[in-house]
């Protein structure tokens, strides 16, 4: 998942305007199925708030395989056009949730946001309250932006794997150089497992290496179950696949996790 701070050039308004005299907002809007060509930025409605939503002020969105999936026309539930988006963090510009009074700094993740309604391609998200999280930080936009969908991916995983602080075991993270599997590996490290990770170019292995992870291991296709058995003869007790091969989930990953193991396979990525 790369992700990118929404410019003053692109879409956030550097026009003054307040929110209360402001009837239209600059969205990135999918038009239809297609190649990046269907995304057009136009000038749309601002989203009237309603019983159980509220007006979040977008300033960083990610940008997720899966919304290259809906452009592409791969997901056929969603209507086009649509503002597309899973995630975003900004602030509350209009509430009706005592709980996230106007100005809160929020981030919110997918519960069909640019799917079934407009996500955060936008300088403006209507959202539904139950998906706004309240954030206290003093990172910045850009910083907090690659965080959400990341993050909560790779504990997600972790959490499925049984992984708790002050765990001894061996992981591996197949895709270590992924967005995911370089958030699950400082997870992991802070935790305290033993980690290896996975790249296919040995350029990558310092930034691996940055990440916590205390093995790295160059795949080639053909000898990292060599590779790995000299450092894990027994092999990792975990395994965080990433990479996500067309294969059944215990031939990719049986052949190296010790007895009792215990494999995660979240989703594909591009990881190198």
């Amino acid at each position: 998942m790369a992700f990118y701070r929404w410019q003053a050039a692109l879409l956030i308004s550097d026009s003054g305007r307040m929110l209360n005299s402001q009837q239209t907002m600059r969205a990135a809007v999918c038009v239809r199925a297609g190649g990046p060509e269907v995304l057009e930025i136009r000038e749309v409605p601002l989203p009237a708030v309603r019983d159980g939503w509220s007006l979040v002020r977008v300033e960083g969105a990610g940008l997720n395989r899966s919304e290259l999936r809906t452009r592409q026309g791969h997901s056929p539930s969603v209507i086009f056009p649509r503002v597309l988006g899973i995630e975003c963090v900004g602030t509350v510009a209009a509430s009706t949730d005592p709980s996230l009074p106007e100005g809160t700094t929020v981030a919110a993740v997918m519960g069909e946001m640019g799917r079934e309604f407009d996500g955060g391609y936008a300088e403006y998200a209507l959202l539904p309250n139950a998906l706004l999280m309240p954030i206290t930080t003093t990172l910045p936009w850009e910083i907090l932006a690659a965080l959400p969908e990341t993050y909560l991916t790779a504990q997600g995983s972790l959490d499925a794997l049984g992984v708790m602080p002050g765990d001894r075991r061996r992981l591996l993270i197949r895709g270590g150089t992924s967005s995911v599997g370089m958030a699950a590996a400082s997870i992991a490290s802070g935790y305290g497992l033993e980690t290896a990770a996975t790249t296919r170019r040995q350029s990558k292995a310092d930034a691996v290496k940055t990440a916590g992870v205390d093995h790295v291991l160059v795949d080639d296709g053909k000898s990292l179950a060599a590779s790995l058995r000299t450092i894990w003869p027994d092999g990792p007790d975990l395994v965080l696949d990433l990479v996500g091969a067309r294969v059944r989930p215990w031939t990719r990953c049986g052949w190296s996790v010790a007895a009792a193991g215990r494999c995660a396979s979240p989703a594909r990525s591009a990881a190198g």
